[in-house]
């Protein structure tokens, strides 16, 4: 049998609830409080204007509203407190609202006022005003016009109608709603909102929205930091509290919504990002609603679950619970159908008529729409943004809509911009819609890779002056009216005083894009360049006419003294005509970069360009001859060839190229049996790994053979990679070796083809047309003793000259 709370156990709740709140404002909050005859339900002060106020509450339950008899009565109870200055100020809070006679009474007396639960919930908040503004968030730029409902995929309902029954689920599990560029999560965020905002304003036992817009998140931070800084600089609000706001959160009273935790992800390290989740999950309590939206593409996998899974890599192929991440349900938004995209253009087409005198007739956007079906690929208007820039040109009745690409959707839709600024304005018409628009790509530029804030938004007093070198001053008489000039652009907005914004993150990145295509960085400016793309700017690069500039992009990569990600040299693996001109380079000469290109391309069309077999021979090249650098790079790729493909022929590569590069680099063949003593000058991370890992064994049916720690010998090269030289980035939470492991080898399931048998010397020795140099193998590996012994020695004037000729033919491929 059920009990229910009697009247007194449900009215002593509510109190408490009430006392709740107020505390998280005011620290002295005391209930059942003694105050002359009356005992007082709440009672707690505030300092106002230097005086101190006391005041004392009086909390109503009741299943229906108060009437001005129940008024009457609590004034006859708390009048003579408040004459013998027990108390200042009485507040009555109830359930219900009160009526119009009521609620006038209570301002007829100076010292009594009245709140529901609610309304006093939204008061200590102190961001009314903030909601009201959402409200109208949905029909800024009149979006409300043209908005085309999202979908989310593998649902048959709207996404609004998935929000919406996630928001009255009693269930607290969060949600990421994921999408790439372009797909309208902004546009769906304001929606959702300002429909929350709109819902509340008109019914306050609705939850509170709150947007939190994560691309001016670029550092480690902590809840009170972010909510603070929004809501006392940013935000319109009142003696705003985080406690206040943490405090309803738990209660489920507020609807929290981060926008673009991709935008946040762009501008900090990992463990930063990664700290921030963290700080996150503070939020998700048992009553919350949290919603973050972002690009699932900004984050590598094992990132993504690990904050969004809570599933943490362990080894080779184990995935362990990591409690301090908590588990999101992850949707994501679809793509445009064939009848939203006719719906979307058709609907923007007329919003443009609107605003626009230049479209004629109902009978123009018809025509308009047919062209746009008939013409551009369905492919490109999937994306909101893709369509609505189409839309945009389209509404020129001049404009040829033939021959649509990506690139050249973006770079018409830019120089268009662009020219309208120009022809509107007879005063701009004395700087060019070039000088215009490589002002814009250096802006974009700047904004993308500058430090300190997101790279979404700038203060205009912050933009450099040396971006404007070089371009004309049309009628400015100093570089202030000039920066002025070259700034008033449609393609950027103002927000906030001083604050400008790009329109649309994909502009930015189509300029950043644009920007790089065009530099030749310097050796040092490739750490820049590597942290500056990203998946949609790739995309966008892509997207373009050639890939030219990844031959001049090459011409300083060998310089790069780094770190770069392994990121960063796939991109460049990932083209065949330059994995091609890097392999006719002499081993030699490589830089560590170029090894590090050829031993990562995976592409098929990268990967027929040269078999397995050439590059095995090419690596074992370098390996012998190579500088020390390029050398380790080799020793880190042919084990991850290993691991790839199970290749004994790289494991026979490995150990030859380090035998041949000490016999060539030891002080003399006489002697040995004491140790292959090798000068300062030519010893290295080679030869520590040979050293190191290299082991001559007696097997019953091959006789003499050689086995080699793999693991070992990857140790000491990611070592030398990442730490000592710092060529290539790691993560500074894992360990020495393990992120360059996972990086270059990516490990199959099947962690026994880590390892690898022991060579037979006949086996080695076969795969060296040089009969001198295979017998120079031979007798080394011949001598007494396990260990290769390979000593390091001061020796002056001591060079090393490389064979001109191929040392190596591994012509079969073993397994």
């Amino acid at each position: 049998m059920q009990n229910h709370p009697t009247t007194v156990e449900r009215g002593d709740k509510f109190r408490d609830a009430i006392a709740a709140i107020l505390r998280t404002k005011y620290p002295d909050v005391l209930t059942e409080v003694r105050k002359g005859s009356k005992k007082v339900d709440i009672v707690f002060s505030r300092n106002e204007f230097g005086r101190r106020i006391t005041f004392g509450v009086e909390c109503k339950d009741y299943s229906r509203p108060l009437t001005k008899d129940n008024l009457l009565a609590i004034y006859s109870d708390y009048g003579p407190l408040v004459e013998s200055k027990l108390l200042d100020h009485v507040l009555i809070v109830a359930s219900k609202d009160i009526s119009a006679d009521p609620r006038a009474y209570v301002d007829s007396v100076r010292w009594l006022s009245f709140q529901t639960d609610r309304q006093l919930e939204a008061d200590l908040l102190g961001l009314r005003e903030y909601i009201e503004i959402l409200g109208e968030l949905f029909n800024e730029d009149e979006l409300e016009s043209y908005y085309v409902e999202a979908r989310l995929v593998g649902q048959s309902q709207s996404a609004s109608s998935y929000i919406e029954n996630w928001l009255y689920d009693s269930k607290p599990s969060p949600l990421a709603i994921m999408g790439g560029y372009g797909k309208g999560k902004t546009s769906f965020a304001k929606r959702l909102v300002s429909t929350q905002a709109r819902r509340y304003l008109a019914d306050p036992t609705e939850r509170m929205p709150v947007l939190i817009r994560l691309g001016q998140v670029v550092h480690e931070t902590q809840l009170e930091g972010l909510f603070g800084k929004e809501f006392t600089s940013r935000q319109p609000a009142t003696d705003f509290r985080f406690r206040t706001l943490e405090h309803l959160n738990q209660m489920g009273r507020l609807l929290i919504v981060l926008d673009g935790f991709d935008e946040m992800k762009h501008a900090m390290s990992a463990a930063d990002f990664r700290s921030n989740f963290r700080e996150f999950n503070r939020l998700i309590q048992k009553n919350s609603k949290i919603l973050i939206l972002g690009r699932p593409n900004a984050i590598p996998t094992e990132a993504r679950d690990l904050v969004f899974r809570g599933i943490r890599g362990f080894g080779v192929n184990s995935q362990v619970v990591d409690p301090t991440f908590r588990q999101w349900t992850e949707v994501e938004i679809d793509f445009f159908n064939e009848s939203e995209i006719t719906q979307f253009l058709r609907n923007y087409l007329k919003h443009l008529a609107t605003t626009n005198e230049t479209i004629p007739s109902e009978e123009f956007v018809d025509q308009r729409l047919r062209e746009i079906r008939q013409e551009v690929s369905e492919d490109l208007l999937r994306r909101p943004v893709h369509a609505k820039i189409v839309a945009e040109l389209a509404s020129d009745p001049t404009f040829d809509l033939r021959g649509f690409t990506q690139h050249t959707l973006y770079a018409q839709f830019m120089r268009r911009l662009i020219e309208r600024d120009v022809e509107e304005k007879q005063a701009r018409r004395d700087i060019g819609v070039a000088d215009r628009l490589k002002f814009q790509k250096e802006l974009a530029w700047w904004c993308w890779t500058k430090s300190g804030d997101g790279q979404g938004f700038f203060d205009r007093d912050q933009v450099p002056r040396a971006l404007l070198d070089g371009l004309p001053d049309g009628k400015s008489i100093d570089p202030e009216t000039k920066l002025a000039e070259y700034l008033v652009s449609t393609l950027t907005e103002e927000k906030d005083a001083g604050i400008l914004f790009f329109a649309h993150r994909s502009f930015q990145e189509f300029l950043v894009a644009e920007r790089a295509r065009e530099w030749t960085p310097s050796a040092e400016q490739h750490v820049q360049l590597a942290n500056a793309l990203t998946v949609d700017i790739r995309e966008f690069l892509e997207a373009g006419p050639d890939r030219q500039y990844l031959d001049r992009w090459h011409e300083t990569l060998g310089a790069s003294a780094g770190p770069l990600s392994t990121e960063y040299l796939r991109y460049f693996a990932a083209d065949t005509a330059l994995t091609a001109k890097i392999l006719r380079i002499p081993a030699v000469r490589m830089s560590a970069a170029d090894v590090a290109i050829i031993g990562l391309r995976r592409t098929p069309a990268a990967q027929n360009q040269v078999s397995n077999e050439e590059l095995i021979s090419t690596l074992a090249e370098i390996l012998s001859e190579g500088d020390e650098d390029a050398a380790t790079m080799a020793i880190v790729c042919l084990i991850r060839l290993r691991y790839e493909d199970g290749s004994l022929d790289a494991v026979r590569a490995l150990v030859l190229g380090l035998i041949v590069r000490v016999i060539q680099r030891m002080k003399s063949s006489e002697g040995v049996e004491k140790g292959i003593f090798i000068p300062t000058s030519l010893y290295g991370t080679p030869e520590r790994v040979c050293a190191a890992a290299l082991k001559k064994t007696n097997e019953e049916n091959t006789g003499r053979a050689v086995s080699i720690d793999l693991a070992e010998a990857l140790r000491i090269a990611s070592k030398h990679l990442t730490i000592d030289i710092g060529l290539i980035a790691r993560d500074a939470n894992d360990g020495v070796a393990g992120r360059v492991g996972q990086e270059f080898t990516n490990p199959p399931a099947h962690a026994a083809l880590f390892g690898a048998p022991p060579i037979p010397v006949n086996r080695l020795v076969e795969a060296i047309p040089d009969k001198t140099l295979g017998d120079s193998v031979r007798r080394l590996l011949r001598l007494y003793g396990a260990r290769m012994e390979v000593i390091e020695f001061k020796e002056r004037g001591r060079s090393y000259e490389a064979s001109p000729k191929r040392r190596f033919n591994f012509g079969s491929s073993s397994r």
